[in-house]
C-alpha cells in the first residue's frame, strides 16, 4: 500500500519539508501539500503537479463553507500572530477552509501530515486529524533537538507533550 504524505508549507520550513518529499518519493511514496501563500501553491504546483497542492489564501475568506466539527476557533485565533488582530475575518477564514482541509485529506488518503503547530490553520488542520477518526490520517509536528543537535524530535499532539519513537 502507497503511503500519501502531506507537508504544511511554512515559510523556510518549507524548503526542509521540500527535500524530505523527494526522499519520500524516491521511496515510492505520494506527497501532498496544503499551502497558505499563492508564490508557494505556484512554485510546489509547478513541481508536484495542482493536483497534490491545496491553496488556503484569504480569497476563501469570501466562500462560505459549512464546518466539519468544532474545533474551538477563537481559541485558535486568540493564539495567532496574524488573525488576533482581526477576528472576524480570522473565524471567517477558520470556517471556510475545514472543509476544502477534511476533503482534500480525504480525497487524497492522506495517512500523515507533516507541519508545525503555530499558527491557527496548523492548529486546525491538526485537529481535524485527531478529531475525525475516519480520516484516518495523523498529523505530526516537530520540535528541533539539541542534543544530539541536529536532528528533530516528532510529537503527535499540539502541546508536544507525545513523542513520537520510530524504530532504527
Amino acid at each position: 500500500m502507497k503511503t500519501n504524505i502531506c507537508f504544511v508549507a511554512n515559510f523556510t520550513l518549507t524548503y526542509v519539508f521540500r527535500e524530505m518529499a523527494e526522499y519520500l518519493l524516491a521511496d515510492d511514496a505520494d506527497v501532498f501539500w496544503i499551502v497558505p501563500k499563492t508564490a508557494q501553491y505556484h512554485e510546489l504546483a509547478a513541481k508536484f503537479g495542482k493536483e497534490k497542492v491545496l491553496l488556503l489564501d484569504r480569497t476563501l475568506i469570501n466562500e462560505p463553507q459549512a464546518p466539519v466539527g468544532d474545533f474551538k476557533l477563537n481559541e485558535l485565533l486568540y493564539g495567532d500572530r496574524v488573525w488576533r488582530y482581526d477576528m472576524e475575518n480570522g473565524l471567517k477564514y477558520l470556517t471556510h477552509i475545514q472543509y476544502p482541509i477534511y476533503n482534500f485529506i480525504k480525497a487524497n488518503k492522506i495517512n500523515c501530515v507533516f507541519g508545525e503547530c503555530t499558527w491557527a490553520h496548523e492548529l486546525l488542520i491538526h485537529r481535524i486529524c485527531s478529531q475525525q477518526p475516519e480520516l484516518n490520517c495523523k498529523y505530526r509536528s516537530h520540535i528541533t533537538s539539541r542534543i544530539p543537535t541536529g536532528r528533530f524530535i516528532f510529537t503527535a499532539d499540539e502541546k508536544h507533550a507525545e513523542i513520537i519513537e520510530f524504530a532504527h
